[in-house]
């Protein structure tokens, strides 16, 4: 799964590694597409080719699922401590207000979020940083 932040528009704030992994109805969801890879076929008349790009990009939602499924990461769910979570749909951490989480998402944009490392600072890093404001390593 690629976790973005939906920042409404039908626009989804991500981070990539530049090899296509990241391509892949709330302001501020943390929410993940099940593929993992751009499968439309052409550049998306609104995004353009983004299989290149890497850091923190904007897409749209089309181009964000890419054909897959889209699922919702729920916060504050204290299941998430008791139950093995294959798919890492709940966390029982806090999310901060949608406003501070499209903060976050559009500052990141614009500044940045660091090399991308698969292990310590991917997709899933960024997303969680965005809700929550905690850097997990």
């Amino acid at each position: 799964m690629m976790p973005g932040i939906y920042v409404g528009e039908g626009k989804v704030i991500h981070y990539t590694s530049g090899q296509g992994s990241s391509i892949g109805s709330y302001s501020g969801l943390f929410i993940c597409s099940s593929t993992s890879y751009s499968t439309l076929g052409y550049p998306c008349r609104g995004c353009g080719d983004q299989s290149r790009l890497d850091g923190v990009i904007c897409s749209c939602i089309d181009c964000f699922l890419a054909g897959g499924d889209l699922y919702l990461f729920e916060y504050d769910d204290p299941r998430a401590i008791f139950l093995p979570n294959i798919r890492r749909t709940c966390s029982f951490l806090s999310s901060d207000s949608p406003e501070i989480v499209l903060r976050r998402a559009y500052y990141l944009l614009e500044n940045g979020f660091g090399d991308y490392d698969l292990l310590g600072n991917n997709c899933e890093d960024f997303a969680i940083y965005c809700k929550t404001g905690r850097r997990i390593y």
